[in-house]
């Protein structure tokens, strides 16, 4: 599954028929707790769920799961390389024996060509021009001409997203000792992004001394202000014990939703950054 996606939808949960405890109120709060079952690519006997922001976001508008078109930008841990990886809005044909991809658009950004785009990845200016900026998308049927049918959107796509403290410059120091309650996380601020940031918290039953158990545990919340510094819910760390290996994962972006109604064609229109921050949760002091 697409990263975007698989980080966006925690904003609401949509789980399978193996849930046994599900509860989505009016206001977007859910909890989830799941039995022997997948979640994202983790499979685990006992894995738990919790969203705690209450409230409208713009983000939920990628639950509509429509494919994909934009890019996304990602780093796995401080010390790692960005990736950055483009979406041109492909749907894999099931009837085929190689599961193939095919996506039945023509997509521009910023006037290019999106596959054109992708060769240029390792370019920092044309990453540059995809961030802090408004960036324009142009969508049209490969069926017919971009005269005859498209649709072009501007959307405002934050600054790429960096955790600045808990700052990690080792690798000795690649996993910091971080107390659970008043947790202070830092990044650097667009006060320009009205979206806020999506904040989760991942476990996937690693401690720090090399013992494992068979847990999943994934809590998400919203930060509504991008200012650069918040203290995080102590309840984001929720049903994670002390000497836990866990991920922080902070995200930014913005998206829109759009049809192409003579093809009867729907996409989600994307572009975000996020960035992982690897720590050992302490409980007890």
């Amino acid at each position: 599954m697409k990263k975007i996606i698989y980080i966006l939808s925690i904003v609401l949960l949509s789980c399978d028929n193996k849930i046994i405890e599900n509860e989505v109120a009016d206001n977007y709060k859910a909890t989830a707790i799941v039995d022997s079952t997948e979640v994202g690519s983790v499979i685990s006997d006992k894995a738990s769920q919790k969203i705690l922001y209450i409230g409208e976001t713009n983000y939920l508008k990628a639950l509509y799961n429509n494919p994909i078109i934009g890019y996304s930008s990602s780093t796995s841990d401080p010390l790692s390389e960005s990736k950055f990886v483009t979406f041109d809005g492909s749907i894999k044909t099931p009837w085929t024996k190689s599961l193939q991809s095919y996506s039945y658009v023509n997509v521009l950004i910023n006037g290019r060509n999106i596959s054109t785009l992708n060769l240029a990845t390792k370019s920092q200016d044309i990453v540059s021009d995809l961030y802090g900026k408004d960036v324009s998308f142009t969508i049209s049927p490969v069926t017919k001409s971009q005269d005859d049918s498209s649709k072009s959107i501007s959307l405002y796509i934050p600054e790429i997203v960096e955790i600045t403290s808990p700052k990690i410059e080792t690798e000795e120091y690649l996993y910091p000792y971080c107390y659970y309650k008043d947790f202070v996380l830092r990044w650097n601020s667009d006060l320009k992004n009205e979206n806020g940031l999506i904040v989760i918290v991942e476990w996937y039953g690693s401690y720090f001394d090399g013992q494992h158990e068979n847990r999943y545990v994934r809590n998400g919340d919203l930060i509504s202000i991008d200012d650069g510094e918040e203290v995080l819910n102590n309840e984001l760390f929720d049903d994670i014990p002390d000497n836990a290996l866990c991920y922080i994962t902070l995200l930014r972006g913005n998206l829109e939703n759009i049809e192409l109604l003579e093809e009867n064609l729907a996409y989600l229109v994307a572009g975000e950054s996020h960035a992982v921050l690897p720590l050992v949760l302490v409980r007890d002091l």
